[in-house]
């Protein structure tokens, strides 16, 4: 229900990207027969780690049960002996988990091993460092990848800090949102900037050879036909 509503709500109206997505119920069906999640996949810890390891996806959301060091991945426990072992080399991703308790900083967790994996894994990872509440904890996460998508330099430490913004007010008292503004960690730089879209090669266009002395270089750069701003 989760993973749905942010493919449909944000991911699919928003961009390109390409979505897979593995569910452990994915051969559900409703009362008339039909499949409830067409077009999922089976969400098993080999087919998992299968996936991470092609190298083509840029960012891994897991909803399920979590602890220090593992996540639960429809048939078995997803550990950080699996993370350690990733081989996603120069393609990683951005690790977002509603779980319990899979960031827990203070232990040597398996959020920080996606991290620390030298051939591959993730380039950050986000997610609680104790016990989670499902539903407020999608909440922070809709929110963050809704922003992903509606800022103009999506950086993660900006990110983490809108998502969290709408549940301020709540946070002065002793609530779900005070618990999960708290518990939810960036492990990573936060001055990272996501890509909201698929990658484009540039069309770069400028003299074979300059010559010496002071001169004008034209140089122009497009992406599908159309100037690329130059950095501000």
């Amino acid at each position: 229900m989760f993973a749905e509503a942010l493919i449909d709500g944000i991911f699919e109206p928003n961009s390109n990207m390409e979505v897979a997505r593995m569910y452990e119920s994915w051969d559900l069906v409703d009362t008339l027969g039909n499949p409830v999640y067409p077009g999922a996949a089976e969400l098993t810890r080999a087919a998992l780690i299968d996936s991470l390891n092609t190298g083509h996806y840029g960012i891994f959301d897991q909803i399920g049960h979590g602890f220090f060091f593992n996540m639960s991945c429809g048939d078995a426990n997803f550990t950080v002996s699996d993370a350690d072992a990733l081989t996603n080399g120069g393609h990683p991703f951005l690790m977002y988990a509603l779980n319990c308790a899979s960031c827990a900083f203070d232990y040597n967790c398996l959020m920080e091993r996606f991290i620390q994996n030298e051939h591959g894994g993730s380039f950050a990872s986000i997610g609680a460092s104790r016990a989670a509440f499902p539903y407020t904890s999608n909440d922070f996460q809709y929110e963050f990848f809704q922003s992903l998508f509606s800022l103009d330099q999506p950086r993660l430490g900006d990110l983490m800090e809108y998502s969290r913004l709408p549940w301020l007010s709540l946070a002065y008292s002793n609530s779900f949102q005070r618990w999960t503004y708290f518990n939810y960690t960036l492990l990573g730089d936060p001055a990272l900037q996501m890509w909201t879209d698929v990658i484009e090669a540039p069309q770069i266009s400028l003299p074979s050879s300059v010559g010496g002395g002071e001169q004008t270089v034209p140089v122009t750069v497009q992406v599908g036909g159309s100037p690329v701003d130059p950095p501000s």
